[in-house]
């Protein structure tokens, strides 16, 4: 049992969470969706909303069933439990390292073109594993703190864009098949899938029934953000010219507060709110992956083994070499192997679970 100063509320998962996919679907998605879909780039992102709470509901239900009992089996949760651990780690690692990726791009491209990759990378990722360390209500009180002042800075810029939409740029929607669709959608929709990792942080809830609405109100909030995002950038810059950009909602702001004045240098400021929602991220990524292995190994081992997983995701990081490559790695492992996978050992895991409950009413 953690003594009740670790434990969180249901606001601070909602805001852990929030964060966490806060740079994924405003910065990385208008890019893809734009080039995958052009104009039915909404439709997608709709499409993978819907996928998103069909498997929220799948995450409800198992955390319902299974609760403290996740990360502490021990390697005695059976084959399932650990096939659900496996698939989760590798999941962990390929998203880690693909933000990661995105991490220096963006620090290099907008705030230290002359700074070395690898200096920027090290310089990030050191900060994020010490970060790591840290308790899990320590990350939670930091996210509800920062949280409600990125949700007005991002609200604040995103009005002051709204005076450079062209109407002329929207463009009549489901001009794609509806094959292509459901594809992009469910593209989207492996982004979101990031939402599992709030299985980790759930384990030090005050309530365990808070689980469900701070899960519901983050998914929501972020599709929201995300559509915001995209309209609005669709209207600035048309489609075509979106899917070819890098980080369009960067050059979003960029161009609204080049002009001078009041809002200057708030483009630093916000590259600042993304940069501090992708430290969240990775930094949460390495403290759940260290979570992973701790459930199936022994503690006395945890220090070491961790050490040897933060140079083993730093190394591949470094390999993979950017962010293009990063996606493509984990896009198609989530794509035809990952998502398939874990879907199927949460549903028979919750099958089980239901089996053994009517086996123990029935003995009663």
């Amino acid at each position: 049992m953690q003594a009740n100063s670790e434990k969180i509320s249901s606001k601070q998962l909602f805001y852990l969470l929030t964060l966490e996919l806060f740079c994924l679907i405003t910065l990385f998605l208008p890019e893809f969706l734009s080039n995958r879909l052009a104009q039915d780039a909404p439709v997608g992102l709709v499409l993978g909303f819907v996928f998103a709470c069909a498997f929220g509901f799948i995450l409800i239900l198992f955390w319902r069933k299974y609760s403290l009992s996740f990360l502490q089996n021990k390697g005695n949760g059976g084959i399932m439990m650990d096939a659900m651990v496996f698939l989760l780690f590798i999941q962990t690692v390929l998203i880690t390292v693909f933000v990661l990726n995105i991490t220096w791009e963006i620090v290099q491209m907008f705030l230290l073109p002359e700074v070395d990759r690898f200096v920027i990378l090290i310089v990030f990722y050191l900060v994020c594993v010490f970060a790591s360390s840290k308790k899990m209500e320590v990350r939670a009180r930091m996210a509800e703190f920062c949280g409600r002042f990125f949700a007005v800075l991002f609200i604040i810029l995103l009005a002051f864009s709204v005076k450079k939409i062209d109407l002329n740029q929207y463009e009549t929607l489901f001009m794609n098949s509806p094959v292509k669709l459901i594809s992009g959608g469910y593209e989207v929709f492996l982004l979101f899938e990031s939402l599992i990792f709030s299985l980790f942080a759930a384990t030090f809830l005050n309530k365990k029934t808070d689980y469900s609405n701070a899960l519901k109100k983050s998914l929501l909030c972020s599709v929201l953000f995300g559509l915001a995002m995209l309209l609005v950038l669709m209207g600035s810059f048309g489609v075509n010219y979106i899917g070819v950009m890098d980080y369009p909602a960067i050059r979003l702001l960029r161009n609204i507060t080049k002009g001078g004045g009041f809002l200057s240098r708030m483009d630093v400021l916000m590259i600042g709110v993304w940069l501090f929602s992708l430290f969240f991220f990775v930094s949460g990524g390495l403290q759940y992956a260290g979570m992973l292995l701790s459930s199936v190994l022994d503690d006395n081992t945890k220090k070491s083994v961790n050490i040897v997983l933060f140079t083993v995701i730093f190394l591949i990081a470094w390999i993979f070499g950017n962010m293009q490559n990063s996606y493509y790695i984990y896009r198609n492992y989530m794509y035809f192997i990952g998502t398939p996978l874990i879907l199927v050992v949460l549903i028979i895991l919750l099958l089980k679970k239901s089996k053994d409950t009517q086996g123990v009413n029935s003995d009663e």
